[in-house]
């Protein structure tokens, strides 16, 4: 029976199976990681172009303050040297003041009996002249205004002490620094001397009835600043900003006080003029910027626009 027995079916072989995607799905992903690999790409072209302008941009802001600080530095030297300048030309005269009391002593000044006063060193002394009222007195008489200053005060000029007369002789002492200081120092608008013994001398000359001593320059913050209780050791300041009428337009004094030994005598002064000082500034060499003067209480002194009108 096993002989005639059928064979059991044949079974046909599976199918080989093969790796490899059909073809659809090797080209999409294909075209994915060619699409990845170009944004990449494109993202790496667009951060190294933004990275080459922020350097570019960096670098030129740094060539630009590089530029505006060399602009600052030169105008900031010139400025010191205008403003160092006056300075100097002030303790030179105040030098001059120191050495005259030093010379000169106070006996030689003691007036005569009848009150004439006394023989002075400088040939302008003798030119002041008192009013008919005997209310003030003044150099406007003098032969040659061009040369020096006009000394104006209050009272008689006659019949006053030592003291008075060695520091109006003093004061006209100063005549020659201050035409000095006019000559080498464009922004100054005036040179004084103030006088405890209330009298002032002005250089250059004005007519008295234009500037006249008053006793209210004792409150001015020139005269304050200068005293012995505001300033023991004797150093030179710069007093505020104030309005030196329409002639002068404003001014900023550097002054000093002038000693006799211990005895405190007056305040010497240089106004510089913030109208010079503002054309300095009007030349500052960075075009799309401006310059300004700033004092140490943050008060601004000079800017090219901001005092186009000294009273607004």
């Amino acid at each position: 029976n096993d002989a005639f027995a059928t064979p059991p079916p044949r079974l046909a072989p599976p199918p080989e199976m093969s790796s490899a995607p059909p073809t659809a799905a090797r080209h999409a992903y294909f075209f994915r990681n060619y699409n990845r690999l170009v944004g990449f790409t494109y993202a790496a072209i667009v951060a190294v172009t933004l990275g080459f302008f922020l350097h570019q941009i960096y670098q030129k802001r740094s060539e630009e303050i590089a530029a505006i600080l060399g602009h600052v530095d030169r105008h900031a030297l010139l400025v010191e040297f205008v403003l160092r300048n006056s300075v100097d030309h002030l303790e030179s005269a105040r030098s001059t003041a120191l050495d005259f009391y030093a010379k000169t002593p106070l006996r030689a000044y003691a007036p005569a009996r009848n009150g004439t006063p006394p023989t002075a060193r400088s040939p302008l002394f003798a030119q002041i002249r008192s009013n008919p009222a005997g209310e003030r007195f003044d150099l406007d008489r003098v032969a040659e205004p061009d040369s020096t200053g006009n000394l104006t005060g209050e009272g008689r000029f006659e019949t006053r002490g030592a003291r008075f007369y060695r520091d109006v002789d003093m004061a006209l002492a100063l005549a020659t620094d201050f035409q000095t200081i006019n000559l080498n120092l464009p922004n100054a608008a005036s040179s004084r001397f103030i006088g405890v013994e209330h009298f002032a001398y002005i250089f250059p000359w004005q007519a008295s009835n234009k500037e006249q001593f008053a006793n209210g320059v004792y409150a001015s913050p020139t005269w304050r600043m200068g005293s012995p209780d505001a300033d023991p050791t004797r150093v030179k300041y710069w007093a505020p900003v104030y309005y030196g009428g329409k002639d002068k337009g404003l001014v900023a004094p550097v002054a000093a006080p002038v000693y006799d030994g211990r005895s405190f005598r007056g305040v010497l002064s240089i106004e510089t003029s913030l109208d010079y000082l503002n054309r300095i500034n009007g030349d500052f060499g960075y075009p799309m910027g401006a310059a300004m003067l700033i004092d140490a209480n943050a008060r601004v002194l000079a800017h090219p626009g901001l005092y186009a009108d000294a009273l607004a």
